[in-house]
C-alpha cells in the first residue's frame, strides 16, 4: 500500500491506493482545493484511476470538503465507479448551518451530498456509509480500515456544545465540527497506522481510557499529527504511551497560514520528544520549524537560504511512504 499526504496548504487530502483481486484500487480521505487546482483530480488524472474503493470526508469543515464536490463531477465525467462513499455529517440537518461560519461553505457541501445521492442512484456510486466507531472496510486480505471515531460520546458531545454555543459564537459552533473528525486505524500484520484528521482532545482521552487494549495494543508504523499541528489538538499521554516503531514517522498536513501558525512548535517539539520523527507538507512559519526530518547538528545553518542541505529540508511537497509487510517506508 502507498500513502501520500499531498500537499494542500492548510487541509487534508489523503491518497491510499493499494492491490485487490480485481486489480489496483485507490481510497481518498478528504479533497481539498488549492490556490484554484485539485491535487486529487490531478493525481487520479496522472495516474489514470479508472475506479475508487472508498472516498472518505473525515468531516465537514471546508479544508478538508472544498475539492470534494469537483472530484465528484470529475468522476461522474469519466465514469469512474466509487464503491463507498462515507462521511460524517449524517447528524439533524438543522445542524448543518453550524458547521462553517458562513452560508457559502455550508451551501458547498449541501452540494457535495446532493451530488453523492444523484451517482448513488445513477449507480456510480454503490454504497454510501457513516464512518463512526467500528465501522469497517475490507481494503484486501492483508488490509482494513477501521473507525475509531467518532463515537456516541463524541456526537452527543457535539450537540452539546451547538445547543450551548449557538446564541453566543457561530465560530464555536464550527469548531465543535472537529467532535466529528475520524480517527481511522489501516492495519497490515501486526502493524497499524493512525489517521486522526481535526480530532479532539476529548476524542484521544476516550481512547487512551478505553481504548489501548481494544484497539491500539500492535505497533503504530505510522500517525497523522491532528489538527495539522494545533496545540488545542495535543494530548501527549496517547501518543507517549502508544506501542511504535524506532522514530515512527508523524505527519502534519499544514500550510503557511499566518492566522494558524500551524504547526505549533511545542507540539513538534513534544513528538519529536516522545520518540516520533516529523514529516510536513509545508514551508514552516518559524526559523525553529522544520518540514522534513533535520538533526540538531544543522538548525544553525537555517538562516542560509542559499544551503543546499537547508533547501533539500524546506520544500513543500507530497509526503509518501509505502506500507508492506507491517514496515513503513518513506518514498523520496
Amino acid at each position: 500500500m502507498k500513502i501520500t499526504f499531498k500537499n494542500v496548504g492548510q487541509g487534508d487530502s489523503i491518497i491510499l491506493e493499494w492491490h485487490r483481486a480485481d486489480g489496483f484500487n485507490t481510497g481518498i480521505l478528504d479533497c481539498k482545493k488549492i490556490e484554484g487546482s485539485n491535487p486529487v483530480v490531478q493525481h487520479l488524472i496522472d495516474n489514470q484511476t479508472d475506479k475508487i474503493f472508498f472516498i472518505l470526508l473525515s468531516h465537514p469543515h471546508y479544508d478538508h470538503y472544498s475539492g470534494l464536490l469537483e472530484l465528484l463531477e470529475f468522476c461522474e465525467k469519466e465514469n469512474i465507479t466509487i464503491k463507498y462513499f462515507a462521511h460524517t455529517a449524517h447528524i439533524d440537518p438543522a445542524y448543518f448551518r453550524w458547521f462553517e461560519t458562513n452560508k457559502e461553505g455550508a451551501l458547498v457541501l449541501a452540494k457535495i451530498f446532493t451530488k453523492s445521492i444523484e451517482l448513488q442512484k445513477s449507480g456510480l456510486i454503490h454504497h454510501i456509509g457513516y464512518p463512526i466507531q467500528d465501522w469497517t472496510l475490507k481494503l484486501n486480505e492483508d488490509y482494513h480500515l477501521i473507525s475509531l471515531s467518532p463515537s456516541d460520546s463524541e456526537i452527543r458531545q457535539y450537540y452539546k456544545q451547538v445547543n450551548f454555543f449557538q446564541n453566543l459564537s457561530r465560530k464555536q459552533c464550527s469548531q465543535s465540527a472537529n467532535l466529528l473528525s475520524t480517527v481511522l486505524k489501516i492495519t497490515n500484520k501486526d502493524s497499524y497506522i493512525l489517521l486522526t484528521s481535526d480530532a479532539e482532545v476529548k476524542t484521544f482521552e476516550r481512547l487512551h481510557k478505553t481504548c489501548m487494549t481494544d484497539y491500539l495494543d500492535a505497533q503504530l508504523t505510522l500517525c497523522q499529527v491532528p489538527h495539522h499541528g494545533s496545540l488545542n489538538n495535543h494530548y501527549p499521554s496517547l501518543w507517549n504511551d502508544l506501542s511504535k516503531k524506532i522514530n515512527c514517522p508523524a505527519v502534519i498536513s499544514a500550510g503557511a497560514h499566518g492566522s494558524y501558525n500551524h504547526p505549533e512548535p511545542k507540539v513538534v517539539q513534544s513528538f519529536e520528544q516522545m520518540g516520533y520523527r516529523i514529516y510536513s507538507t509545508n514551508y514552516m512559519n518559524q526559523i525553529t520549524d522544520f518540514t522534513r526530518p533535520v538533526g540538531e547538528d544543522i538548525l544553525s545553518e537555517r538562516l542560509s537560504a542559499h544551503d543546499e542541505l537547508i533547501e533539500q529540508h524546506h520544500i513543500e511537497a507530497d509526503q509518501t511512504f509505502t506500507f508492506t509487510e507491517g514496515r513503513i517506508q518513506e518514498v523520496i
